[in-house]
């Protein structure tokens, strides 16, 4: 699946749109007299506090690359233990009777084995299987049994089973991600009118009453997208960013502890292409290709920490 395509409306964190949604929710119910007579009746404002409600429903990315982790570590571990068997259970055998690199072990495929892409598993395995199968009798005398032989048959469907589950986990991440920007811009464009309506009524009149609605009290910020939040030790979170290309600026920031920034292939994958280290409670500015952005190759904006801490990523602007 390809990556999302929606824009966030809103230059706030996740986070910061909720808390600066139920402010204004807040203000607006305390005010409800005064805003009644443009229209903004509690049944309208009730609405808002349900969109406000549904985006917060949606699970964030940290969540979601969880899940995503558990089906990459449920596949990876498939794939060592069937690589394992492989050469244990069948290779082992073969090698009693026919030498490594005669023409009836390479029938098998293996040469490689521990460096191979999912699609050369995928054939390997296959290939294995059907070996194994052809050559069972000619290897019974080395222990190759009919047991093992239906094992190492299983591995490539079982393992199409694996990656096919670990695909789902992703396609359903981005779809997720689309539903909260969906879900949040719906919910600003409602906080963006009514604390409109706020400010235009107690300006002038109440200074603390007027700031209740404003959405950014330092000002807009230059960026486009704000995504930060916590992350724990040897974790991985690939961030909700949106609309990213090789020249886009970016200001990595460590809250807390060593971050590491950059972007991959999987949403599950370290940061290791130019990959950059920002230690405790420092900031640097980039821009996509300088830690690693490939159109069409690389495009997952992930965050990983060895002992945990928070972060803050500015896109755009």
């Amino acid at each position: 699946m390809s990556l999302p395509t929606h824009k966030r409306d809103y230059r706030l964190s996740d986070g910061n749109l909720i808390l600066t949604g139920t402010r204004i929710i807040a203000a607006a119910r305390r005010d409800a007299a005064d805003i009644l007579s443009y229209g903004w009746t509690t049944i309208k404002v009730n609405g808002v506090e349900t969109l406000l409600n549904t985006f917060m429903a949606v699970r964030t990315d940290q969540e979601l690359s969880a899940l995503m982790r558990v089906a990459t570590e449920t596949k990876n571990t498939f794939e060592k233990t069937s690589i394992d068997y492989i050469k244990k259970q069948v290779m082992a055998r073969v090698a009693t009777k026919y030498a490594p690199g005669s023409p009836t072990y390479d029938r098998f495929g293996t040469k490689g084995i521990d460096n191979m892409t999912d699609a050369e598993l995928i054939t390997c395995f296959l290939a294995v299987g059907r070996q194994a199968a052809a050559l069972q009798v000619d290897l019974a005398g080395a222990g190759l049994t009919p047991t093992i032989v239906t094992a190492a048959q299983a591995l490539a469907p079982n393992y199409l089973t694996q990656i096919n589950a670990q695909g789902t986990a992703i396609d359903n991440r981005d779809r997720e991600v689309e539903t909260r920007i969906s879900a949040g811009n719906l919910v600003f464009k409602d906080l963006s009118d009514l604390a409109e309506l706020g400010k235009n009524i107690w300006q002038g009149v109440s200074e603390a009453k007027y700031n209740d609605y404003v959405i950014y009290p330092g000002g807009t910020p230059a960026a486009d997208q704000i995504l930060e939040g916590p992350i724990n030790a040897a974790e991985v979170i690939n961030v909700s960013s949106t609309g990213i290309n090789a020249s886009t600026p970016i200001v990595l920031t460590a809250v807390t502890g060593d971050i590491v920034f950059g972007f991959e292939n999987l949403g599950t994958d370290q940061p290791a292409h130019g990959q950059q280290t920002v230690t405790a409670g420092n900031s640097v500015t980039v821009v996509a290709s300088d830690i690693g952005f490939v159109a069409g190759t690389r495009e997952r904006f992930n965050v990983y920490s060895v002992a945990g801490g928070s972060y803050r990523i500015e896109v755009g602007g």
